[in-house]
């Protein structure tokens, strides 16, 4: 069995509350796929690490009619690209070796060998009132515009693979990677993972001010 990761105690565990930062949005946030040259793609909603799903999927054990489950409808984030959960304990997203975007099992920041920790590797950067204009999202042929979110982005979350030691991030990206059972899943590239046959490569993942119940889930 390959060793797991630890996450050293200073990294912080996920919640509802913004970061004080002032490279991450100061709010809680949701993400779309940013590929303004690819129209089907730009602007679909994030759910479930996923692309062209329009609304989030998460567990929750809780049965009390005093303590009901979240509600929400949309994946929302926090800080560095992180679920916002409520789950105690919390839970982390993480680059896995191969690239996948991946969620740590609840309670748990447990990381399986070769995994980026979380915020290693992310870079955002604020649209201003000038550029964060709404742009062309889905098509006349989109089967379902609930998938997407053109609203105006307030940032773009970018990936370069640390790993890769070459600042210029000429390793890197994001790509969405068409699964065996058809899902678009969500993908880093990381150095020496070639991308599958059927990948888009994205610009980046926009963020866009959430505006859901906190947390939206339990967990994942």
């Amino acid at each position: 069995m390959r060793p797991s990761t630890f996450l050293p105690a200073l990294i912080p565990l996920v919640s509802a509350l913004p970061t004080a930062r002032s490279d991450v949005p100061q709010a809680p946030y949701t993400l779309t796929a940013y590929a303004l040259d690819k129209p089907v793609f730009n602007g679909l909603r994030v759910n479930n690490l996923h692309l062209f799903q329009a609304r989030v999927n998460g567990t929750c054990p809780l049965t009390s009619p005093d303590t009901p489950c979240p509600n929400g409808t949309q994946m929302a984030f926090g800080g560095v690209v992180q679920p916002i959960t409520l789950v105690p304990g919390g839970q982390a997203l993480y680059v896995a070796q191969d690239g996948r975007l991946t969620i740590t099992a609840p309670h748990s920041h447990v990381l399986p060998a070769g995994a980026l920790p979380p915020s290693v590797g992310w870079t955002w950067t604020a649209l201003s009132a000038d550029n964060a204009t709404a742009t062309v999202c889905g098509d006349a042929s989109s089967a379902d515009m609930t998938f997407y979110d053109c609203s105006a982005p307030t940032g773009v979350w970018k990936f370069a693979d640390p790993s890769a030691g070459d600042a210029s991030g000429s390793s890197g990206g994001v790509v969405s990677c068409k699964d065996d059972d058809g899902a678009w899943a969500l993908w880093a590239v990381r150095a020496g993972n070639a991308s599958g046959a059927e990948c888009v490569a994205l610009d980046g993942l926009a963020t866009h001010t959430y505006d859901g119940p906190v947390p939206p889930v339990w967990g994942y």
